[in-house]
């Protein structure tokens, strides 16, 4: 199964499990998405830990819960390029996520970054999701 969908799948039910923490199995992309989704306000913490195996590293992701109430930070989630079908868009075709209250993150030439980090840098990329 493609990594960055389970990334996203693992976020995603442990918000609607109101959990506190998430562990996820560490690579170096999904450190970087994670990254974008702290600056962004979707998870309050990252730390990398050793898994279960001494030779393997997890990431453990604090999820952000908004007020009193404990709304979860993200309401919704979509996975747009996937290991088989891949979603390019030039900097004038950048989505924007719900007029921008979401955030879509591209995978450009210089890396990983949201849409309006991609805007400010003039830059175009493989659009991986959208956040909400």
């Amino acid at each position: 199964m493609d990594p960055i969908s389970d990334f996203l799948s693992i976020i995603k039910n442990g918000y609607q499990a109101q959990k506190e923490m998430v562990t996820i199995p560490y690579s170096k992309f999904k450190h970087q998405l994670a990254d974008i989704l702290m600056a962004e306000g979707f998870l309050a913490a990252i730390e990398t830990i050793n898994a279960k195996k001494k030779s393997q590293k997890a990431l453990k992701l604090t999820l952000s819960y908004l007020g009193k109430d404990n709304i979860p930070a993200v309401t919704g989630l979509k996975r747009i390029s996937s290991p088989s079908v891949h979603h390019y868009a030039s900097l004038a075709d950048l989505p924007r996520t719900l007029g921008s209250v979401g955030v879509t993150i591209v995978s450009t030439s210089t890396g990983l970054m949201s849409t309006r980090q991609a805007l400010k840098n003039k830059i175009g990329g493989e659009i991986i999701c959208k956040i909400w």
